[in-house]
């Protein structure tokens, strides 16, 4: 018996013990399975992808992957924290996968709209009519470039971790990056604050990693302009208000 799933664009399904998820990008899932298949596993969980009968990795459009128990939760975040840093140690060595490198996303569907807003935040597209909103405006005067390595780095953490009693966290639906740490967390605290009612202090488990002040402006810049852009989708949403709080705290730690 098939059950859907929250999350995952609605397109993700249970049977059993198997996850079976819809892609867009064959190629990148195909390499995403890989990547997972070869992790360690140490302070975190992955689900472990399936092949198909013959072998491959993606079939029609769908990958299958191992169920992982736990549940999502809005009072962990030093934990998340952890694990996260757990995640990106053991995704260290990975290099940098041509699946990532190439420069031609742009806004065609719905789906692109985290490239495209990822690259803005980094200066890599022009920002075009999105500089005319106040809020990205002042967001983009801040960024400031920075002298930090990046590496391999989940950027939808905060609703994208699962807690189970006696078991590490699980980390689930991947939305990997070539981007320093402090971007992930960065981003990662932005969603917890503004969707999941975590306190506006949370931004103290930033102050761990390189230039977290700097990519703190980067991280908010990106979800401001996700949900600035999915108002050409949603015309009804609102995509100033909720931001406010991330902003000015992300503005005040750059003063």
């Amino acid at each position: 018996m098939l059950e859907r799933l929250p999350g995952g664009n609605g397109e993700t399904w249970r049977a059993g013990d198997v996850v079976l998820k819809h892609v867009r990008d064959e190629r990148e899932a195909a390499w995403l399975c890989e990547f997972t298949a070869s992790l360690p596993q140490r302070g975190f969980r992955v689900a472990l992808p399936r092949r198909s009968r013959l072998g491959a990795w993606v079939v029609n459009g769908w990958t299958a992957a191992t169920w992982l128990a736990g549940e999502h939760r809005t009072d962990r975040w030093a934990q998340l924290f952890d694990a996260a840093d757990a995640f990106h140690a053991a995704a260290r060595s990975t290099r940098l996968p041509s699946v990532l490198k190439d420069d031609g996303w742009e806004l065609r569907t719905p789906f692109d709209r985290w490239r495209f807003a990822d690259r803005v935040a980094w200066g890599e597209v022009p920002p075009g009519e999105l500089s005319s909103r106040p809020e990205i405006r002042m967001l983009l005067d801040k960024c400031q470039p920075v002298d930090v390595s990046s590496q391999l780095v989940h950027c939808d953490l905060a609703g994208n971790v699962l807690f189970a009693e006696g078991l590490a966290p699980a980390i689930i639906d991947h939305s990997l990056y070539w981007r320093p740490l402090a971007y992930s967390a960065a981003i990662t605290f932005a969603d917890a604050a503004t969707f999941e009612g975590a306190p506006l202090d949370t931004v103290k488990l930033l102050e761990r990693y390189p230039a977290w002040r700097e990519l703190l402006i980067r991280g908010v810049l990106f979800r401001v302009v996700v949900n600035e852009l999915a108002r050409r989708f949603k015309p009804d949403l609102d995509t100033r208000e909720p931001f406010v709080p991330i902003i000015e705290v992300a503005i005040a730690a750059n003063a």
